[in-house]
């Protein structure tokens, strides 16, 4: 429940009879929209500012991957794609892939880099070492394993990954208990 807001029984249900007929959800429940507050979401990814961006992108001798978005206009959606870059930010660190720099860049804070064409956000943006010149690279795939799967594919320095790149072991076993469980 959002702050300021009592978890009683009685808000409990108030808010579950909301969900399964569908109606819409009282603004009491719904957490404000805090355009400050997607900065916890990219805990593991590196800041990107306007000011040093050719020093950290494009001249950087690494694989850098930028995703592009708006703080100020950040929808469940939006929200669920920084989750995932954050995601295989942690895991390309915990894999100790020295070689790939993850970083987010807020088009509503700082003016877009010359030379980067955005034609909407979020959008996340390959700089391969190999090829630092427009057009760069669009990663499609949104999803954690995805965007940690083209990385590899259009990365100038070749790396491996595990079969299932965005989870760590406990998260690899947990899966295949579930899916044993499932299998019963």
């Amino acid at each position: 429940m959002p702050r300021g807001v009592p978890l009683t029984v009685n808000n409990i249900k108030e808010f579950i009879k909301a969900v399964e007929n569908g109606s819409k959800i009282d603004d009491k429940y719904v957490f404000p929209d805090n355009p400050m507050s997607h900065s916890r979401d990219l805990s593991h990814a590196k800041e990107a500012k306007h000011k040093t961006f050719v020093k950290e992108v494009i001249k950087r001798h690494k694989d850098v991957v930028v995703l592009f978005y708006n703080g100020h206009e950040l929808s469940p959606e939006h929200r669920s794609i920084l989750k995932a870059f954050d995601i295989a930010a942690r895991r390309f660190r915990e894999l100790k892939i020295k070689s790939v720099r993850l970083a987010y860049y807020d088009v509503g804070k700082q003016k877009i880099p010359k030379g980067v064409d955005l034609s909407h956000t979020p959008v996340i943006l390959a700089f391969p070492m190999s090829n630092k010149k427009a057009p760069y690279p669009t990663i499609d795939d949104l999803s954690a394993e995805g965007i940690m799967k083209e990385v590899q594919r259009v990365a100038g320095k070749q790396f491996e990954l595990p079969q299932f790149p965005h989870l760590n072991e406990k998260e690899f076993r947990n899966l295949e208990t579930m899916q044993h469980t499932d299998d019963l």
